[in-house]
């Protein structure tokens, strides 16, 4: 049984180490070309992940999840 989900550039940590110094600007630049709008909050992932581990989940199977704001389809 696989399921797997594709985190985009929203976690923790991220806009630090790639951007030092530069964190707010670049969160509002990845924020805007997100087709959602916004950025992902950690427990929006955190979600998803949760839901697959699931009962509720187990006829899932060979699927992968982005999980960017439609980032994937627009860009994809």
């Amino acid at each position: 049984m696989t399921r797997s989900v594709w985190k985009g550039p929203f976690v923790d940590g991220y806009l630090q180490k790639n951007y030092p110094g530069r964190e707010k600007e670049m969160f509002e630049k990845l924020a805007k070309s997100q087709p959602i709008g916004r950025m992902a909050e950690p427990a929006e992932v955190a979600s998803l992940a949760l839901f697959l581990c699931s009962d509720e989940a187990s006829f899932i199977t060979g699927v992968d999840y982005p999980i960017d704001g439609g980032f994937f389809n627009l860009r994809g």
